[in-house]
């Protein structure tokens, strides 16, 4: 039986039509980035924003407080090749909302508080070493003021360690040296708060969000940055929202930040913040609300652990893991 060419050319549109309907409704779901849930933490725990990080392809998360409210000195290891986790050595002393870095392949954890019955819960000024290779601590010089909440930030190196609260909140900035052991005072931050977050680029540590406490939590939306050259700090464009607790990481040269508590709740809000046109924008939401979590890179991929959906002084740890893939990172488009 004959078609006609009208046919024919009609039914071309058609499926012409819903391929480009199909690719342009793909293409709006990663314009913002994409999630992936990946394998759930061993321990169910929060309070471990800056407290993940990444070695040789393998991410360490250490301390924290666990669902059932305890303090916890629990170090595991995961593999996003493997999808699994292991128990390595605990951390010396049991702390939660310690900050951690990684210089020449070791992990380093500073302070953090020892204690949950109320602020300043005791922090601590200690410093550990964690060696991959041999499945050790080893105790370091430590930090010139007790305080958790603390940011902790590689650069070259040396690791800056900013903000955070011991009987307030600071603006403390001070770089420690692996190599020597040793401790340098650099110039302090502009706005003092702790629950904070900081990725290094570019020759500049980005420190934004956090809080203080003055009659009550006032969160913040500041984004300071440090330029390491000159040793002075300038203020950005602020993030769109105030954020404590909050976590973030540096993929392609761009800031990505995400949860945290506003106004007593907690946002599942992810935010990208480029430094070339001082600007923010919204991506895709954070498959749950989560406050102090940790955050970790990994080959472009930026991994998101634990947390809680509650707000300050609540210990209800969650064992989320969740991938994240930023936009520009995506190659293909999804078939379902």
């Amino acid at each position: 039986m004959a078609i006609s060419f009208n046919r024919i050319f009609n039914i071309s549109v058609v499926i012409f039509g819903s391929f480009f309907l199909i690719n342009c409704s793909n293409a709006q779901t990663t314009t913002k980035g994409e999630w992936l849930t990946r394998s759930s933490m061993p321990t169910a725990r929060k309070e471990i924003s800056n407290a993940a990080v990444t070695i040789n392809d393998k991410i360490y998360v250490v301390g924290g407080v666990s669902s059932d409210g305890n303090i916890t000195d629990v170090l595991k290891r995961y593999d996003p090749a493997a999808n699994d986790w292991i128990t390595l050595a605990p951390l010396p002393n049991k702390v939660w909302r310690a900050s951690a870095a990684e210089s020449n392949g070791k992990l380093y954890v500073f302070g953090g508080y020892q204690s949950t019955g109320g602020f300043p819960f005791n922090p601590s000024n200690r410093v550990f070493e964690y060696d991959p290779s041999t499945d050790e601590w080893a105790e370091k010089t430590p930090m010139s003021a007790a305080r958790g909440t603390s940011v902790a930030v590689n650069v070259s190196g040396k690791i800056h360690v900013i903000g955070g609260a011991s009987k307030g909140a600071l603006k403390l900035h001070e770089a420690y040296d692996p190599l020597t052991d040793s401790w340098e005072i650099n110039e302090p931050m502009i706005t003092a708060r702790s629950g904070l977050t900081a990725i290094y680029m570019n020759g500049k540590i980005y420190v934004v969000g956090g809080y203080f406490l003055s009659g009550g939590v006032i969160s913040q939306s500041v984004l300071e940055a440090f330029n390491v050259a000159s040793g002075t700090w300038e203020s950005l464009n602020s993030m769109p929202i105030t954020r404590y607790g909050v976590a973030s990481a540096v993929v392609d040269n761009r800031m990505f930040v995400f949860g945290g508590g506003v106004n007593g709740t907690v946002t599942s809000r992810t935010l990208e913040y480029d430094p070339m046109s001082d600007s923010w924008r919204q991506l895709a939401d954070m498959p749950s609300p989560v406050s102090f979590m940790g955050v970790a890179v990994l080959r472009d991929t930026i991994y998101v652990m634990g947390g809680a959906a509650v707000s300050l002084n609540r210990f209800d740890g969650l064992d989320l893991n969740s991938a994240f893939i930023p936009p520009e990172m995506i190659t293909h488009i999804d078939d379902d």
